[in-house]
């Protein structure tokens, strides 16, 4: 999640409660960086490896949900045949049929 094929959808920001960005703004980077992830899109950050969260205001293409995004890449790998969504999601190819 929060990536260029699934950006998170970046909502409710002017509350502090149920706010998914002020959430992971709150997490340590620490935490975020053992899973290859970081907070800050920045050299210093980047150029150890580190991808940054990517989050989006636009409701058309930003997701609530890892299943949201599934289902939106699903949808449109049946009308595009060159969508593999095996390799879009880094899956086995058994694992999506």
């Amino acid at each position: 999640m929060c990536t260029e094929t699934c950006p998170c959808f970046e909502y409710n920001t002017e509350q502090m409660e149920d706010n998914p960005m002020l959430a992971y703004e709150q997490h340590l980077e620490i935490e975020l960086n053992k899973y290859g992830r970081t907070n800050y899109n920045y050299t210093w950050a980047t150029n150890k490896g580190m991808v940054p969260l990517l989050w989006t205001k636009d409701s058309t293409f930003g997701f609530k949900s890892f299943m949201a995004c599934y289902q939106y890449w699903e949808k449109k790998a049946d009308q595009d045949p060159k969508i593999n969504l095996a390799e879009k999601f880094k899956l086995n190819e058994y694992m999506v049929g």
